[in-house]
């Protein structure tokens, strides 16, 4: 086997753990995100914000920018669902300003009583 054949399988076997840790880390973060956006949807927390905002007519912000990568997962679509049933709405809303010239978007997840 030559220098260059070794050479050539060494850098494919680097490129797949490569990639491989990089769909892990890809796969952990979307994890962390719908897991971070149902607790903002959990049962305890939509009680105790809403306890302390009483005066609020427009219900519950919550700022979650990454909130559009996983809105449509299964688990989160389940959970709007239950919200759903139970008379309470969940949605996402967008904010786009600009700033210095540049464009800047905000995205929040509203939920109405």
């Amino acid at each position: 086997m030559s220098d260059k054949s070794r050479s050539f399988r060494g850098n494919s076997l680097l490129l797949r753990q490569m990639t491989r840790l990089s769909n892990e880390r890809q796969r952990r973060i979307r994890e962390f995100q719908v897991e971070r956006v149902l607790a903002i949807l959990d049962d305890e927390n939509l009680t105790t914000q809403a306890a302390l905002n009483l005066r609020s007519s427009e219900g519950l912000v919550f700022e979650c920018n990454f909130v559009e990568n996983v809105w449509q997962d299964s688990r989160v679509v389940n959970r709007v669902a239950q919200l759903a049933n139970r008379g309470i709405t969940a949605d996402v809303i967008e904010h786009r300003s600009e700033v210095g010239g540049q464009a800047m978007t905000r995205t929040q997840i509203r939920i109405a009583f």
